[in-house]
């Protein structure tokens, strides 16, 4: 039966009036309302709110929609949080500089107790366990000083013990574990080859070791139980040119195919709420995200929740245990992220809040995706953010990979609906773009200018063939569909062919470098965000794309001697003399010994002896200290409103 859903006013105003352009700072600063919950009779909803850099946990009682302030964390982030019952919550914080450790809140007498604190730069939570309000699952290195792969542990909220529930033998880095909390399978690697473990009835082999290959990347990921709580669903990369989802049945090593697709790959895999070990979809990328619903009942519930939020990716991220009642985050190109409470027993959607109320949607670029043929004949995907109020052919900024211009607590948006596995193929120079909310890219499209993004051949997520299509490219063929992108925009009368900057960043800008010294004739002005400046901070994973191992990537170019040579030939410093067009520059710092970081002071002594015109900008000292994390995360954000703004100025002087 269709909902009848009733929309009414509730908490929280989801946007301030449209009106007004929004400053800078709103694009930065970090999120206000995140991460709410329900309890789990759904009676209660808690709630993270953020107000002058300081984390606060409130809850509402649905009933009454009394909301009552529970925590404050003035020099902490709290990272997560769980509803162990109706009147506790069980809270994971990072404290500055001390670690991150567990606070269990009282709801009833208001009081915390401190648990200890585990090592999670070598472990994780693994099953929050919401059938049982007094333990969880974590991991946790084997050996403290020599790790070689975690033990699963229940921990006991109630004494604080740790016990033993799977020990770690020897290299397995992730445990998968069932909804009652039995271990499941294992996956690790050891001497470069990938492999999984699931459990042996026999006692004298509790193991059976399966191999998963010796690439970069398995070639089977394993990421959740399956709803049937006993065989294994992940993402299969064997399986021909794309990944596909595929469920693998321990007991007779068989793999069944559950999704695929000729044309993308298939991405991670969708839970609902903190319950991990039920997955509910497959999700892919188009030209949006979409998902493949494992139950048809899910689909079909996911069908009226898109109805009712049109124009959005909406995702369950809680919900009470009997599914009465759930709470839906909305996202997409305009929409940083708006929460409703869904009430399935009366048919009702209430707004909660939105993460960012002052960037208003309708003040947001919206992207339009396009399809493009290059020269070589291959069909290449992009994005462009188009300015709200563009009339034109826009003055634009094309950018390459590995671009965000942030220098300290930025604000994001959760694009990823994974188990906690999130798996990117191939390199940061190889990233796809996608279609959710892109605050940088908003900011500047908020300016004026059109943000344009190529999916160049090497990018990850269309199959194998197009990530390999990239090897040893990004002096040539590379660049050459980023210029045939751009020549297409200016075709279709988008973008001002005489008022054009690239950006790139970091090993990306090393793309971007090239692109501006091959196609000169197409940019007015080139933005260079830490690019390094020399040929040794490129490694063979930069050029040969697509899963590999060691020695087979070496090979694609012809061993270690040859792959060498080719490094030296793609040198950044050697390509600035040909550099013709205005040049804004930013670099940060290295901590260690407080220099610019990517050999940045090579490109600036060639600047300053150039005469071209440029902008050339430096982080404040890496090595300055700060009393809190209000302190830190501000100070990042003052830099990164600081760099945007002379960049900016930069902009409307080079591109008018």
């Amino acid at each position: 039966m269709r909902l009848l859903i009733i929309v009414v006013t509730f908490l929280l105003p989801l946007r301030l009036a449209a009106a007004e352009l929004p400053p800078l700072r709103a694009f930065i600063e970090p999120e206000q309302f995140r991460n709410p919950k329900l309890s789990p009779h759904g009676a209660s909803l808690a709630v993270v709110g953020v107000r002058n850099y300081i984390d606060m946990v409130a809850v509402i009682d649905l009933a009454t929609f009394k909301a009552v302030p529970v925590a404050t964390l003035p020099n902490a982030r709290l990272l997560n949080y769980w509803w162990k019952s109706e009147s506790q919550l069980l809270l994971l914080v990072d404290f500055w500089q001390d670690g991150a450790g567990f606070q269990l809140l009282d709801l009833k007498t208001g009081k915390s107790r401190a648990l200890r604190r585990l090592n999670f730069q070598g472990g994780s939570i693994v099953n929050p366990l919401i059938d049982d309000p007094d333990h969880m699952l974590v991991s946790t290195y084997t050996y403290a000083y020599a790790p070689s792969g975690v033990d699963l542990r229940r921990l006991n909220l109630r004494t604080e013990k740790l016990e033993m529930l799977t020990k770690n033998p020897g290299n397995v880095t992730r445990w998968l574990t069932n909804r009652a909390g039995s271990t499941m399978a294992g996956l690790g690697r050891l001497d470069d080859r990938w492999f999984m473990l699931v459990p042996e009835p026999s006692k004298k082999t509790p193991w059976r070791r399966i191999d998963l290959g010796d690439r970069d990347v398995p070639d089977f990921w394993p990421i959740a139980i399956y709803t049937d709580q006993r065989s294994i669903l992940g993402l299969d990369y064997s399986a021909g040119n794309t990944a596909v989802a595929a469920v693998w049945d321990p007991a007779h090593d068989r793999k069944q195919v559950i999704w695929r697709s000729d044309d993308v790959d298939a991405d991670a895999i969708l839970v609902w709420g903190d319950d991990e070990t039920r997955p509910r979809a497959v999700a892919y990328e188009t030209d949006r995200p979409r998902y493949h619903f494992i139950a048809e009942d899910d689909g079909a519930l996911a069908t009226q929740i898109d109805a009712l939020l049109p124009d959005c990716t909406n995702a369950i991220v809680s919900m009470s245990a009997d599914e009465s009642k759930m709470v839906i985050q909305s996202y997409s190109d305009t929409v940083v992220s708006n929460y409703h409470l869904l009430d399935r027993t009366n048919g009702l959607l209430k707004p909660l809040g939105s993460a960012h109320p002052g960037l208003h949607s309708a003040r947001m670029a919206p992207i339009r995706h396009f399809t493009f043929t290059n020269r070589s004949g291959m069909n290449i995907t992009g994005q462009i953010h188009l300015p709200r109020d563009a009339a034109g052919p826009c003055r634009a900024i094309i950018l390459t990979t590995d671009t965000s211009l942030t220098t300290g607590t930025s604000l994001t948006t959760r694009t990823s609906l994974t188990t906690g596995t999130s798996l990117t193929t191939g390199t940061s120079l190889t990233t796809r773009n996608r279609r959710n909310f892109q605050p940088y890219y908003q900011l500047l499209a908020s300016r004026g200018y059109a943000v344009i993004t190529i999916n160049q051949r090497g990018t990850a997520g269309f199959g194998s063939s197009f990530e390999q299509a990239g090897d040893q490219q990004i002096a040539t063929g590379m660049p050459d569909d980023i210029a045939d992108g751009l020549d297409w925009l200016i075709r279709e009368g988008l973008v001002d062919k005489r008022r054009v900057a690239i950006l790139g960043g970091r090993k990306g800008g090393i793309l971007a470098l090239h692109t501006l010294v091959r196609h000169p004739e197409l940019f007015s002005a080139w933005i260079n965000i830490d690019t390094p400046m020399s040929p040794h901070f490129l490694e063979v994973g930069d050029v040969v794309f697509g899963r590999h191992s060691e020695k087979s990537r070496l090979a694609r170019i012809g061993g270690e001697r040859q792959t060498a040579e080719y490094l030296r030939t793609l040198d950044p410093k050697q390509l600035l003399p040909a550099v013709r067009v205005p040049a804004f520059c930013y670099y940060t710092r290295d901590p260690r010994d407080n220099s610019l970081v990517n050999d940045g002071s090579v490109a600036q002594r060639h600047f300053e002896k150039s005469g071209l015109p440029q902008v050339f900008l430096q982080s404040p000292s890496a090595q300055t200290s700060f009393d809190t994390r209000k302190d830190f995360e501000q100070a990042g954000d003052d830099e990164t409103e600081r760099v945007y703004a002379e960049l900016l100025r930069f902009l409307d002087r080079h591109l008018q």
